[in-house]
């Protein structure tokens, strides 16, 4: 039987804003938020509708071929282009001219006054019409009325004004938004906040003009579309007020470029699952007062320069995921606000720095999977503020520090497949609020009696392949909201404890195979209702499986689905035990 553990998260609930969705705008049911401040995704502020707007203009009436001329003329000026567009039949611009030329209510001319007004709204209906509005899953008011709303009737859906009539935010959240996102767009200078997320069939790039006009722009949220091409030059150079980007979960591609530099505004950054590659520029993005950092899933590569730990505002820092190679900078160090790190899956080498145990508000550390040598510092213990530990799949050695005692908020403890040695250490027990301690494939050799201290809230218990000698201890049966133990792999002896199936009844897997049990199999592990997977083989017992015990499996109504034991036939041996109702029996093929 092969003992899997469970899946790790790669941000965990406890990483503090550890999910890889991090949502800087609030949107709902057509109010636009400012930009977001909180790192963990919570809604932004709502933009309230002004109480007393500016009053809609009464129609001209001025000579409508006149009108329309001028209408012409000017929506001419914001498409440079594609300065034909609105006058090509059958284009989005085409039918956003032909709106406000015909069909607008408000029948506004530009006469001095109006201008931005009309560009306004020639602009958002562009829009409209480039992302297939009609088919919108909601589209309240668009094409009708006063684009802000007024007293009594709402702005059209997803748009959002200052007090002054102008548009200062477009956010979408799943409204069904297909096709490119035009450059019109980006002829609204007021714009704050531009939120299209979550529309699988928005593709294209980023328009240019994003960057070049919109000047005002604190929010750049594309997210969980099908957005592709690079970052524009222009939004590095254009958007200095610039303090969310959000892009995830796009097919973006290209670097992010030394100009970033230039965004000096810049809080967030977030890249998340694209296919962006080159260098991390870290000397630029010290230039900004950067509180989130988050390039997972990509090709970046390269070292992470020591300029890294230039950037004392940092508090969340993602690379997971990527190509990034060389040592832990010891200027990590230097990072003090930071809250949550994730270097997962790259090729990081080199012993962990020391200086980590600076971070005494770093609350999730995960460097799993990388190539990490030398032993654990015992500055951990510094690091009271943690909440998970993952540095499982690389090549730590040595003990396990018995500053772990320190670290009174841990829940999650994963240090599988390394090269720890010697007894787990006595402070185990000191970690109050540990609910899974993961150590399988190591070298530990002791389980230490005060494994019992944490009978609390210990739920997941995984000590396979180590080097454990000796009986099981009885300890383990003080363990009793425990639902998962794995002890397989390993050199105990001895007989299974009959108070397992006394007392841990919340188990539902429990793994002792490849040991050097002997005796019974007890009786009392009929108590085990909850009981899922149970593997006895590889051992030394002798005797029946009890009928109690049979009458877990499924076949028998039961939750238990994976029964394996020592029950095959060897020639000239016999059976080791005899069981009716076991899944596998072993020695054979399917034990291999």
């Amino acid at each position: 039987l092969i003992a899997v553990g469970v899946a790790i998260s790669k941000k965990g609930d406890d990483g503090g804003g550890g999910g890889t969705n991090v949502d800087g705008a609030g949107v709902g049911g057509g109010q636009v938020g400012t930009v977001g401040e909180n790192p963990g995704g919570a809604d932004v502020v709502p933009t309230p509708q002004p109480s007393d707007p500016k009053p809609t203009l009464s129609p001209t009436n001025a000579p409508t071929d006149a009108r329309q001329m001028e209408i012409g003329k000017l929506v001419r000026t914001i498409a440079p282009h594609t300065p034909d567009a609105p006058f090509t039949s059958g284009t989005p611009q085409h039918k956003a001219l032909q709106w406000l030329m015909n069909d607008d209510p408000l029948k506004l001319s530009p006469d001095g006054t109006n201008e931005e007004r009309i560009l306004q709204r020639y602009s958002l209906v562009t829009f409209y019409h480039a992302m297939e509005g009609a088919g919108w899953s909601n589209r309240n008011n668009w094409l009708s009325g006063d684009e802000c709303g007024y007293s009594g009737v709402d702005a059209w859906f997803g748009v959002g004004c200052n007090e002054f009539g102008q548009v200062r935010a477009v956010a979408f959240d799943g409204n069904n938004l297909i096709g490119e996102i035009p450059n019109e767009i980006a002829a609204i200078p007021t714009m704050e906040n531009l939120v299209l997320k979550n529309n699988k069939q928005l593709t294209g790039p980023i328009p240019s003009d994003v960057g070049s006009n919109m000047t005002e722009l604190r929010q750049l949220a594309l997210y969980n579309n099908d957005i592709t091409g690079s970052i524009p030059p222009t939004v590095y150079s254009g958007l200095s007020k610039l303090a969310y980007l959000n892009l995830q979960d796009n097919r973006m591609s290209g670097k992010l470029e030394p100009e970033v530099e230039q965004l000096t505004s810049l809080k967030k950054i977030i890249l998340f699952n694209n296919n962006f590659h080159g260098p991390l520029h870290a000397k630029s993005l010290a230039a900004a007062p950067l509180v989130y950092l988050g390039l997972s899933g990509n090709r970046f590569s390269g070292v992470v320069a020591h300029q890294i730990g230039n950037i004392p505002t940092l508090e969340y820092l993602y690379l997971d995921n990527n190509l990034f190679s060389g040592s832990i900078e010891t200027k990590i160090g230097h990072l003090t606000e930071l809250k949550s790190i994730n270097l997962d899956s790259n090729r990081f080498s080199g012993s962990i720095p020391t200086e980590v145990g600076k971070l005494t508000k770093l609350e999730y550390w995960s460097m799993r999977n990388n190539s990490l040598v030398g032993e654990l510092p015992t500055e951990i213990g510094d690091m009271t503020a943690l909440s998970t530990v993952n540095l499982a799949t690389n090549k730590i050695e040595g003990p396990i520090p018995s500053g772990v005692g320190n670290l009174k908020k841990v829940k999650h403890f994963y240090m599988f497949q390394n090269k720890l040695q010697g007894a787990i250490p006595s402070e185990i027990g000191g970690m109050d609020k540990l609910k899974v301690l993961f150590l399988s494939s190591n070298l530990l050799t002791q389980i230490p009696e005060e494994i019992a201290d944490l009978s609390d809230t210990l739920v997941e218990l995984y000590l396979s392949e180590n080097q454990l000698v000796g009986e099981i201890p009885e300890e383990i049966c003080d363990l009793v909201d425990l639902e998962v133990l794995f002890l397989d792999t390993n050199k105990l002896e001895g007989p299974i404890l009959p108070c397992i199936g006394n007392r841990l009844v919340d188990l539902r897997q429990l793994y002792l195979f490849g040991n050097k049990l002997t005796g019974d199999i007890p009786e009392a592990l009929k108590n085990l209702e909850k009981l899922k997977a149970l593997g006895l083989e590889d051992n030394d017992f002798k005797g029946e499986v009890d009928g109690g015990i049979c009458a877990l499996t499924d076949d028998e109504g039961g939750e238990l689905a994976e029964l394996w034991t020592d029950c095959m036939s060897v020639p000239g041996q016999g059976k080791e035990v005899e069981c009716g109702c076991c899944d596998v029996c072993c020695p054979g093929s399917d034990c291999q």
